[in-house]
């Protein structure tokens, strides 16, 4: 961190448009404890200095701690947080709130004079300098700890040697280091230090208390990894300080359990930064640049969840934009065709990260994403996701390999779901959004089996026939001779624990009654009595639905509409084998 002349400047007067204020890098020249009185929380109070002037300020009694164990003492330089300029006396001063990072120095940088009165802040040689002698210490781009600048208006920038920063970012970075997989919420105090490996953009959202805001990121040491959480002013704070692939050490932080669900990482807790927490960037070889638990394609079904996964591009396909129903904005969103030695499947990419060049053949990595089963097993991005593309790992080398000699030219089905079971009970119970049951037909609707629909591929609404024979679509205002014939199929569906209604459409009506309904149609115009034949022989069948259920209101009384979105066979082997898998546990 570098001090720059006219910080303080810009802070007295309050001159927030001027860069220097919304950032500020200051030295703490003198440092000593107050309160306002017995039964008061002792603070700190302190002159921070630029360089060429200096100013006082109070910390918040929620800092006290850090300065009480020398985390933070005299002469450290220090990037302020959340802080406000407050007046007193006919002067100013600063009211710290947060500190976003800081660094050890022994010594004070030049000779600083207060701001308010021009006194200085402390000169123990007693010396005075000319104002030519001041102006060529202000030239200079970098100085030494002791030596002065007292020029106002010039904004130098005071640097120190490199080296002297990276020993003392080492010596800082090692003191009393708590491992990331031995973070507890029990523990009150402690620092930790990793890398950061991936970090959200931030989100906006609404609650009756009003508006917030939040980010994350990841951070990694060699022992495990863990999310950083921040919200509101924190997230004004820490998101420009933190930067992918950088090391930090954090302290003063809030533990709390995490959310597997959208978390892959080692550690069952998550950190919360608050005002107080301090953030310093370190530079450190010895954390590894990349962590990841790699999960086959073939694998995915059964692990669910969030995940890594290493993968060829098969295909890419072009970047498309897509309006989130649940925020109303636009975001970009591109769909890759992904293969590895045991399978493919589609991954779908969000946001920046669908924006950016993807080429068919190169390596990429994934890291945090989520694993559906839409239309078969899917991967997709989320605000932590990491994707790398041509990773240089022995695991990328010889995926590589294998796909230059073999899967370049072969065809890799998908994983087979296996979708979490649920009873009709459930479903209507807790309304469940989607779900997968498995039932026998009780009934079917012969009234309406199918509809004339518009024989436009992106269209399939219902026509109505006009008095020259002619067919009409509405939504696309064109005219057909000809029409298509699509299923809309209501059926009742039964287990041990109810019935219920579901809506079955025209991928579903075919896989049901083996025809198209164009075919059905043809069949009921040639003989009525086969179309009976052939509902009936569905009775008590067997079979796998995938739905998904709507709460709709009718008149007041609520009500669930499920429709079909998939109709499959029961594999009788593979629930043979479920089945004995749950006795086998039921018994032990």
């Amino acid at each position: 961190m570098k001090l720059q002349s006219g910080t303080v400047q810009a802070l007295y007067y309050s001159q927030k448009s001027n860069p220097l204020y919304s950032s500020p890098i200051l030295q703490i020249t003198t440092l000593s404890k107050f309160s306002f009185g017995p039964n008061e929380k002792y603070r700190y109070k302190a002159n921070l200095s630029d360089g060429t002037h200096y100013m006082k300020a109070v910390f918040s009694s929620e800092l006290a701690n850090i300065f009480d164990s020398n985390e933070i003492a005299r002469f450290y330089v220090i990037k302020l947080g959340s802080f406000t300029v407050r007046p007193k006396d006919n002067s100013n001063y600063l009211y710290i709130q947060s500190i976003a990072a800081y660094e050890k120095f022994e010594s004070e940088f030049g000779h600083s004079v207060n701001i308010s009165s021009g006194k200085p802040s402390f000169d123990p040689s007693g010396s005075n300098k000319n104002e030519e002698e001041v102006q060529k210490e202000n030239s200079r781009q970098s100085v030494s700890p002791k030596s002065a600048t007292n020029n106002e208006m010039h904004y130098a920038t005071l640097s120190v040697n490199q080296e002297d920063v990276s020993k003392r970012f080492k010596e800082a970075a090692n003191e009393d280091i708590t491992d990331i997989k031995k973070i507890f919420p029990h523990k009150k105090t402690f620092k930790f230090k990793g890398r950061v490996v991936s970090k959200t953009e931030i989100k906006k959202f609404t609650t009756q208390k009003g508006d917030g805001q939040v980010f994350s990121f990841e951070i990694a040491d060699c022992t495990g990894q863990i999310k950083c959480v921040a919200f509101s002013e924190c997230v004004d704070t820490f998101y420009p300080l933190v930067e992918n692939n950088k090391a930090y050490v954090i302290s003063n932080v809030t533990v709390k359990p995490s959310n597997k669900k959208f978390s892959n990482n080692t550690s069952d807790f998550e950190i919360h930064l608050e005002k107080n927490t301090i953030i310093t960037k370190v530079e450190d070889d010895n954390i590894p640049k990349y962590m990841f638990k790699f999960v086959k394609i073939a694998d995915l079904a059964s692990v669910g969840g969030v995940v890594d996964c290493l993968a060829v591009i098969k295909e890419a396909y072009p970047v498309g934009k897509i309006t989130i129903k649940s925020t109303g904005r636009e975001s970009a969103k591109r769909d890759l065709m992904i293969i590895d030695q045991t399978g493919s499947c589609r991954l779908t990419l969000w946001g920046p990260k669908a924006e950016e060049e993807y080429e068919k053949d190169n390596i990429i990595c994934l890291g945090s994403v989520k694993v559906g089963d839409y239309n078969g097993i899917n991967l997709t991005t989320v605000s932590n996701s990491q994707v790398i593309q041509n990773i240089e790992l022995p695991e990328a080398i010889e995926l590589l390999a294998w796909y230059e000699e073999k899967g370049r030219n072969i065809v890799i089905e998908k994983p087979k779901r296996i979708p979490k079971r649920s009873f009709i009970s459930e479903v209507k119970d807790n309304s469940l959004e989607y779900a997968t049951i498995q039932g026998s037909v009780v009934y079917l609707k012969e009234e309406g089996l199918f509809y004339e629909a518009c024989p436009s591929e992106t269209c399939n609404k219902k026509v109505l026939m006009e008095d020259n024979g002619i067919f009409r679509c509405e939504k696309c205002n064109y005219t057909f001779e000809k029409c298509n014939y699509r299923y809309m199929i209501n059926i009742h569906v039964g287990d041990f624990t109810g019935q219920m209604w579901i809506t079955i459409f025209d991928e579903g009506g075919k896989s049901l009654l083996g025809v198209t309904a164009a075919e059905l149609k043809e069949m009921g115009e040639c003989n009525p009595e086969n179309v009976h034949n052939l509902i009936k022989g569905i009775y008590s069948k067997e079979l796998q639905f995938r739905l998904r259920n709507k709460e709709e209101n009718y008149n007041g009384d609520i009500k669930l509409r499920s429709s079909c979105l998939e109709i499959s066979p029961v594999d009788y082997v593979f629930e043979t084998k479920r089945m004995l898998e749950a006795i086998e546990k039921v018994s032990v």
